[in-house]
């Protein structure tokens, strides 16, 4: 009846075990930091982790490190692909020699809660005289990690790549040969680099976007590089990188989409510093391929995306489109007339070929449009085509003025507002602020945010379906259960900020 040479009770255990690993797949991995508040740990920083099933039910709740003289701060997290996660966050020393000192760190936490890098002692060291990491998966169970990285000149970007047993694959010892290694740069040396981007290049590589800011920041560029699977610099432009805008405009923000043939789409803002049109921003983009050729209009300048002279177009955030291109959601703030301050979302999709795809080219497609102030926009693709687009509001007036929410509408890939009949978005959370995103698998989103309002900011969270419905909810005085987000809990003392979302991933058979 069992398999050969299993006894009954290993044959039942080996069974529930396989069942619990197969609904780790549906579950939600959560990573934030608590600032103290009071108490010995009075302005102390450290990183929480929250394991939560697909019903919102909690499964485990951990601190990813609790380091004396160290505060940690802004996790991002990452998948593992054995059913947990890698917790990339920034640090800084708060006493000694070093004190102010900034670093990069990680840690990888199993399905079970478990640390699983240096026996759960310390998290590993990614960068030193670093910050502001973005981090993406491997594939493999590891991650590739981008950062801020200051050297004695000027700031580079730091690049790294992780194994699921927490090596640093690239890079160099240090100068003090402490066994320290420094990521691989990228950067030109009388210039600072800031805001990297990252796409894995399925090759074993990774991409690497990111702005360049010379005469002190009077002028930025973007710059692109591609980085092998040895850590090996691809393109024969060196640190330095391949030229993706370089104008009289400054550059900013990229966004790294995948293309057709092995090519990448970088999206970005541009802002005017003079002339008629000074202080306007305007979102654009350029398609790169493989040796770093850049594709589109010859090379000479990038796709325009969005240039509506009445809005200064922002913070772009963007998810591939299923057919090589890319679909873009920004903001745009209103420069004058009777809108003067009002603040929309916005969207527009670009082909593989760089042409616009809505409105026969002409205008974006509002996403979300009021006398309320729409912000930030995040977005995940809808396995569709379409996107999730996750924004915050703020409003305005003498009512209630200051409020804030967040809120969220689902467009196809033809650019039609799917939820409440596109008549308007749906609410998230009151009083909540800074979301974090995931898609759920099933072509719906997962969203965590900080909740204000009382004397310490809380975690939420919240699981919206793919035709717009509130899944998780809180139980009201009277047992019913309401469509506010679930609170994460509040197992310490202290200020919970900064949440970062991901779903768990099995290794795909």
């Amino acid at each position: 009846m069992y398999p050969k040479n299993c006894s009954k009770g290993l044959f039942l255990g080996c069974f529930l075990g396989l069942l619990l690993t197969a609904g780790a797949e549906a579950d939600f991995l959560v990573a934030y930091q608590v600032e103290f508040t009071s108490g010995q740990l009075k302005g102390n920083e450290e990183i929480m982790a929250y394991r939560l099933r697909d019903d919102g039910r909690p499964v485990w709740h951990k601190p990813v490190t609790a380091t004396p003289q160290v505060r940690e701060r802004n996790p991002l997290v990452v998948p593992d692909n054995a059913g947990g996660m890698i917790v990339v966050f920034e640090a800084q020393l708060a006493g000694g020699d070093l004190g102010g000192t900034k670093l990069v760190l990680a840690q990888r936490i199993s399905a079970e809660g478990a640390l699983r890098w240096n026996k759960g002692e310390r998290a590993s060291l990614v960068a030193l005289r670093a910050e502001h990491p973005v981090a993406i998966s491997d594939g493999q169970g590891g991650c590739f990690v981008a950062c801020e990285v200051q050297s004695e000149d000027s700031v580079d970007i730091g690049v790294q790549h992780i194994t699921a047993e927490g090596t640093m694959l690239w890079g160099q010892t240090s100068k003090d040969q402490k066994h320290t290694l420094i990521p691989v740069l990228l950067g030109r040396k009388d210039a600072d680099e800031h805001h990297p981007a990252l796409l894995a290049d399925k090759a074993g590589g990774v991409w690497v976007a990111f702005e360049t800011h010379l005469g002190g920041g009077r002028d930025v560029d973007l710059y692109a590089q591609r980085v092998s699977a040895p850590g090996r610099l691809l393109w024969d432009t060196g640190r330095k990188g391949t030229v993706v805008s370089s104008t009289r405009l400054l550059e900013r923000e990229p966004v790294l989409v995948p293309g057709l043939r092995d090519s990448a789409l970088v999206i970005f803002e541009a802002e005017f510093t003079e002339g008629r049109y000074q202080g306007d921003v305007d979102i654009l983009a350029q398609r790169l391929s493989a040796e770093g050729e850049c594709l589109w209009h010859d090379g000479e300048r990038p796709s325009l995306v969005s240039s509506i002279s009445v809005l200064r177009e922002r913070h772009p955030a963007a998810v591939s489109d299923g057919l090589g291109g890319a679909l873009v959601v920004f903001q745009g703030e209103y420069r004058g007339g009777e809108y003067k301050g009002d603040v929309d979302i916005l969207a527009q999709r670009i082909s593989s070929r760089g042409n616009l795809r809505w409105n026969e080219g002409k205008k974006p497609t509002f996403v979300a449009s009021s006398q309320l102030l729409e912000r930030q926009p995040r977005v995940v693709s809808d396995g569709r085509g379409g996107a999730i687009v996750v924004f915050e509001i703020e409003v305005r007036g003498e009512r209630l003025a200051g409020a804030r929410a967040v809120m969220t509408q689902r467009l196809s890939r033809e650019g039609e507002r799917l939820w409440n009949e596109g008549k308007k978005s749906s609410l998230v959370g009151i009083q909540c602020v800074s979301p974090g995103i995931a898609p759920d698998g099933e072509r719906g989103v997962v969203v965590v945010m900080e909740q204000q309002g009382g004397k310490e900011t809380e975690i939420v969270a919240q699981r919206i379906s793919s035709d717009g419905q509130m899944q998780w909810g809180q139980t009201s005085d009277k047992g019913r259960t309401t469509d506010e987000p679930l609170k994460l809990g509040r197992p310490l003392p202290g200020s919970l900020t900064h949440p970062a979302v991901t779903r768990a991933r099995l290794p795909q058979r």
